[in-house]
């Protein structure tokens, strides 16, 4: 009996010692990562609206030098289909140079497109996300503007003949310049990307191509054309 517990003692002990031991074995024996785990997932948003600041750039006119801007705006963007989005925004933008100042209220929409380049932004569970690069056709919707300007310098006084898009052959302003419902005044497709900081901020650059056949000029002349490329940060639910 003695014997037989000495016994069973050694073997249980050797078991022991053989499942400690091999433990390890199974955690590192393939002896590599797994590379098929995808990176975390992005919620599938279909609707994204936003508020914040805006800065555009590089901002022109036919009657000053390139605009200093700065404003405010919200918009809202609805996914359609395969990463294809209706985005609208209402845009208050305040602009200045010397002697002339513009404020106007805007309205652009367009359709982007959303994709994902590298391999990274491909595992997402939605490669079309907002936060994304995208390609971007948009028109240019001035629902009001109004410029006033310093009569003592030669390019004002052709200001004085403007009127939507064209210039007169007659003073119609002096001083002053209002514009309303100038719809379709501008369009032109983007490059961009659209990035989310944090749990509800984001910022958004994206830059106009500047092939001038890809551009529709709706008139000759402009108190303002949009940015050559524009920053907006805010807050998006």
């Amino acid at each position: 009996m003695k014997h037989l517990f000495t016994v069973l003692w050694l073997f249980c002990s050797s078991a022991g010692a053989q499942t400690s031991l091999s433990e390890p074995n199974r955690v590192f024996d393939s002896g590599k990562e797994p590379t098929d785990t995808l990176a975390s997932p992005v919620p599938n948003r279909t609707r994204l609206i936003k508020a914040g600041l805006t800065l555009p750039l590089f901002r022109q006119s036919s009657f000053a030098p390139t605009w200093l801007t700065a404003g405010l705006q919200v918009g809202m963007e609805q996914k359609m289909k395969s990463g294809f989005a209706l985005v609208g925004r209402l845009e208050t933008n305040y602009s200045f140079q010397k002697g002339i100042q513009l404020y106007t209220v805007e309205m652009p929409l367009g359709v982007r497109y959303y994709f994902s380049v590298g391999r990274h932004m491909r595992q997402r569970a939605d490669r079309h996300s907002f936060f994304s690069h995208y390609v971007a056709f948009q028109t240019h919707n001035v629902l009001f503007a109004n410029a006033q300007y310093n009569q003592g310098y030669r390019i004002r006084y052709d200001l004085m003949k403007y009127s939507r898009g064209q210039m007169l052959d007659h003073i119609v302003n002096e001083g002053e310049v209002n514009e309303s419902f100038y719809f379709l005044q501008y369009g032109y497709f983007q490059v961009g990307s659209q990035l989310q900081l944090g749990v509800n901020k984001y910022l958004d650059i994206d830059a106009t191509i500047p092939i001038s056949p890809l551009i529709h000029h709706r008139g000759s002349y402009t108190l303002s054309t949009p940015s050559l490329v524009t920053i907006r940060y805010g807050l998006f639910w």
